[in-house]
């Protein structure tokens, strides 16, 4: 999908029917500027600005005034003309803030309580876009929203790190949001994160800018790459269960006997279920995360080790065929490629990313050892404090003799 232009100057004119009253910034006005939001686009903002204090530290804005000149836009309030920009751009909040600072405005730095973290994040985007080196100036905020970049509805963190210089945890979030994020295309979101939707219910899209390009570029290829091998995996097993069957080397040897047989039909079923699994060597679409399809394993895995015990070898060939599956998807998943925002690369397992989802409920036979395990413990106790016991007794009626 073709990524629009995240900060655009619009051409139509800059007059307006029913404008609102402009936020004065400067006492020496002489640039009119209009934002309007990509997400709310009948909503405006107007403010009176000294383009001298704009245009000196945004290259973007420098442009943007060039090309307002060279057009005649022009926009009249109380009877002075002015030049006009009109901006379209997706944190109004956070762009009006900056103008407030670039004007030195008392009222420009809100109280860190009372901003949100959509404007927060929106501030370093901007600055970042509008190539303004202010980032200084809202170290608090910073400060604040950092102790929860790790949690769930904070993935922009990606764009507030970058421009603050903040490496730590950088390359486990957008690791976690490559198994968690699904429907890259379709608007989709963090599954228990955001919605993928704006305020007004349209879709999100990516080139809104919550990631740098880079790392956004990255997150969507290794998400691919992961879900590419997985799904291959599946297929390849799918096939190698089909030829045992079809070659009749499917007998099963395993105690009690057919249920490792049991257990690879409602594997069978459960992925034909999802649709990737087919007679055709090609991947099926998937729109689902990586967490949720390896989740897919997860009764199989279950039930395996519910009924055979502790993974191992030796058993039959439909055992062995889905214990490979298994480790071959986990394999996969040991290396999940975190990028941070100079390109380096580092690499999570999954159970890291999302332990919580990747954990497993006891199994029987884990079950019995740890009851066994806290049966013996509780007999050795009782045993060395009747010794001590004893001891003490013996000792005390010594004791009372010599005395």
């Amino acid at each position: 999908m073709a990524r629009k232009p995240s900060f655009a100057l619009s051409n139509t004119t800059c007059e307006s029917i029913m404008a609102p009253t402009p936020i004065i910034l400067s006492t020496d006005p002489d640039l009119y500027i209009i934002i309007t939001s990509s997400d709310a686009p009948d909503t405006q903002t107007h403010l009176l600005a000294n383009r001298s204090n704009i245009c000196t530290l945004s290259r973007p804005f420098r442009k943007a005034y060039i090309a307002a000149i060279t057009h005649g836009r022009k926009y009249s309030y109380d009877g002075e003309s002015y030049p006009c920009i009109k901006l379209e751009w997706w944190h109004h909040n956070s762009l009006v803030i900056i103008l407030k600072v670039l004007h030195h405005r008392p009222d420009a730095f809100p109280d860190v309580r009372e901003m949100t973290f959509k404007t927060f994040w929106g501030i370093p985007a901007t600055l970042d876009t509008l190539q303004i080196d202010l980032a200084g100036w809202f170290v608090r905020y910073f400060d604040h929203w950092k102790p929860m970049r790790l949690e769930y509805g904070h993935e922009a963190w990606l764009v507030a790190a970058k421009v603050f210089g903040c490496s730590e945890d950088y390359a486990k979030l957008n690791a976690r949001i490559i198994v968690e994020f699904t429907g890259w295309d379709r608007g989709g979101g963090i599954l228990k994160g955001p919605t993928g939707k704006r305020e007004d219910g349209r879709r999100v899209e990516m080139w809104e800018g919550w990631a740098p390009a880079n790392v956004m570029d990255h997150m969507k290829a290794e998400q691919l790459r992961l879900k590419t091998e997985m799904l291959s995996h599946m297929d390849t097993w799918y096939h190698h269960i089909t030829h045992l069957k079809t070659s009749r080397q499917g007998q099963c040897t395993c105690s009690p006997v057919e249920d490792c047989v049991i257990v690879g039909k409602a594997l069978i079923a459960a992925l034909k279920a999802k649709h990737l699994i087919h007679g055709h060597h090609h991947h099926p679409e998937f729109y689902g995360s990586i967490v949720e399809l390896r989740k897919i394993l997860q009764p199989t895995e279950i039930r395996l080790r519910r009924t055979f015990g502790s993974f191992g070898y030796g058993r039959c060939k439909v055992y062995d065929s889905m214990k490979r599956l298994i480790k071959d998807v986990d394999d996969v998943l040991s290396q999940v490629r975190g990028l941070m925002y100079d390109d380096i690369v580092e690499e999570f397992d999954i159970a890291a990313l999302a332990p919580v989802d990747m954990a497993l409920p006891w199994s029987t036979s884990q079950l019995v050892i740890m009851a066994t395990a806290a049966a013996v413990a509780l007999v050795i106790i009782i045993m060395l404090g009747w010794q001590g016991l004893k001891g003490l007794l013996g000792f005390t009626c010594t004791l009372a003799k010599v005395l």
